[in-house]
């Protein structure tokens, strides 16, 4: 019975669907098809220009940053201490070259995120850029030095595009020879200040504060300066230099086209034309 049995499904046609309805087929179907997916999306030539994480499925980059951001705050507080700090003192009249930060938190606010699109720059270079957003309230207090006058900030706000560059790429451990961190523009930053008496005795330290900090972040992680961390061996990179810097992606060049009413002032003797040229 068994061995006629056998014979009738050896002559039976296969089941519609193909791989349906046989699973160890579909099984092997799947795997086929994922494995054409991953070579389309992988970092070769077939790969589409860019691609835009699903948020929802990057919780866990939340959690990692709920873990983290405590111990990121205390590192704040020592870049405050070491680079602010003395600006701050540099830019303030005399009497106030003693102003500090006493306290220095920036609460317990996690910054949020984005969509997340990764890009290939060129066979060489992929790159990741998030929007961040950061808006918490903050235990910070500056002390002028001065007779016990202080004034606090009670919330910040921070937005900006965070790009994460990963190149060059290497087809060795560990795959990327250095990972670059920086802001493709200026972060939009906002402060909400306690103790308006303190700042009312010091015309202009809003200001002054606000572009400290905008220098700080613009003299260290604004294009076209960036944070490198090289993760291979020298001898791993052909072009070192690569890793270090950045490529423009062109070039802009400007020209004066025409001018009016240009007062006399406005020229030397001996240049060409004159304070009258249309």
């Amino acid at each position: 019975w068994l061995k006629g049995a056998l014979a009738r499904d050896a002559t039976r046609p296969p089941p519609l669907g193909g791989a349906a309805g046989c699973p160890l087929l579909a099984m092997a179907a799947f795997d086929s098809a994922m494995s054409s997916t991953s070579s389309v999306n992988s970092f070769g030539k077939d790969t589409v220009e860019s691609v835009v994480g699903d948020i929802g499925s990057l919780s866990w980059v939340t959690s990692l940053l709920g873990i983290l951001w405590p111990r990121l705050n205390d590192s704040l507080a020592e870049l405050i201490h070491d680079k602010v700090t003395p600006q701050l003192q540099h830019a303030l009249p005399r009497p106030f070259k003693g102003a500090h930060f006493s306290r220095f938190s920036l609460g317990k606010g996690v910054p949020n995120y984005g969509e997340i699109e990764v890009t290939q720059r060129s066979e060489s270079h992929a790159q990741v850029e998030v929007d961040l957003s950061l808006n918490t309230d903050t235990d910070i207090l500056l002390d002028l030095g001065v007779g016990g006058v202080c004034f606090g900030i009670r919330r910040v706000r921070f937005s900006g595009r965070l790009c994460i560059a990963l190149k060059p790429l290497l087809s060795t451990l560990p795959v990327a020879a250095a990972v670059q961190i920086f802001f493709a523009a200026q972060p939009k930053i906002e402060m909400r200040f306690t103790g308006l008496a303190a700042i009312a005795e010091m015309p202009g330290l809003e200001r002054k504060l606000h572009a400290i900090v905008g220098d700080l972040l613009r003299n260290s992680v604004v294009l076209p300066n960036a944070k490198t961390i090289q993760l291979a061996k020298d001898e791993q990179v052909s072009d070192l230099m690569e890793a270090y810097s950045h490529q423009p992606i062109g070039a802009l060049r400007v020209g004066v086209v025409r001018a009016r009413n240009l007062a006399g002032t406005n020229w030397q003797v001996g240049s060409a034309g004159s304070p009258t040229s249309g």
